[in-house]
């Protein structure tokens, strides 16, 4: 299948890539297919681009890679729409990036609030909200910057 997106042109989405919610992103319920797109070689970043509407398309991260200990609580109902017989292998969860620059300041922040479960065998997936959760939905990711010590020479 070949679609037309805003930010990659004209790309090529096999029908084993596609990625289906039946329940939409939260307030994009309409969004229905997905498909995952690496933003750099050795990025963390994925897009998770709609294939419905051409210029949407979320950021995404794995949340372990800053926050190890992230715990998510998988409802029955959860596994029932993600068709997950909740063994380990199966899921992957990805949280949304938020960018802002307010007053000159650059921010990245991740919702872990509310992730992206995926079954990746069955290309399912939902987003779930973890209401009895300490995270936040501007949970602040670590950047580099130039002036890092571990860069200085």
């Amino acid at each position: 299948m070949q679609i037309l997106t805003s930010r990659f042109g004209l790309i090529e989405v096999p029908e084993e890539e596609i990625i289906y919610m039946p329940h939409g992103m939260i307030g994009f319920i309409e969004e229905k297919k997905f498909v995952l797109r690496r933003h750099a070689e050795n990025s963390p970043f994925l897009w998770f681009q709609s294939l419905r509407t051409e210029t949407l398309a979320f950021v995404l991260i794995d949340p372990f890679l800053f926050e190890p200990t992230y715990q998510i609580q998988i409802t029955d109902e959860d596994r029932r729409d993600l068709e997950w017989n909740g063994a380990e292998e199966g899921i992957q969860a990805l949280v949304v990036v938020n960018f802002s620059n307010k007053d000159q300041v650059f921010k990245v922040t991740a919702n872990l609030l509310a992730p992206i479960l995926i079954n990746t065998k069955k290309r399912l997936a939902k987003q779930v909200i973890l209401y009895e959760s300490q995270y936040s939905y501007r949970y602040p990711l670590p950047l580099k910057t130039q002036t890092d010590s571990s860069d200085m020479k």
